[in-house]
């Protein structure tokens, strides 16, 4: 097909609404970069995109609600927990991610607590071993009188 033929269907394809082997053609024209399919189909989205943002969100009547439940032998509900369970869902998920928070601050505080007493520790036993080979020095042969005894 070519480019004129295809231009009745850019719209339907922006909408995912082609068929093939218009669908197919057009795919092939952009892999190509068609110069004139290209343009045309961006139109094409663009006034799709421009066309979503322009329609309002319907709501049912309750009445349409009612009537489909009924058409299937539903009984309507009359009372609703749900936005109760939704809050509760809601707070819930709060406390978790709070409290998952707080313990992982306290395990990072723990941590950071462990370390600096390995290194104290580490510290302690250089020292350690300094005064050790220190006394050794002091109470060698070659330091003691011979006069003592």
């Amino acid at each position: 097909m070519n480019c004129q033929e295809l231009q009745d269907h850019y719209e339907l394809y922006a909408l995912g609404l082609a068929e093939d082997p218009e669908r197919s053609e057009i795919r092939a024209h952009l892999n190509r970069k068609c110069e004139v399919c290209m343009p045309g189909v961006k139109r094409a989205l663009e006034a799709t995109a421009l066309l979503g943002t322009t329609v309002s969100d319907a709501s049912p009547s309750g009445k349409l609600r009612d009537r489909i439940l009924a058409s299937v032998g539903a009984e309507p509900r009359r009372f609703s927990l749900t936005p109760f369970f939704a809050l509760v869902t809601a707070m819930s998920i709060g406390v978790t991610v709070y409290v998952a928070n707080q313990s992982r601050n306290a395990a990072k505080d723990a941590s950071e607590e462990r370390r600096a007493m390995t290194q104290q520790l580490h510290d302690a036993q250089q020292e350690t071993s300094r005064l050790t080979a220190a006394f050794s020095i002091l109470n060698g042969p070659e330091t003691t009188s011979a006069g003592s005894g």
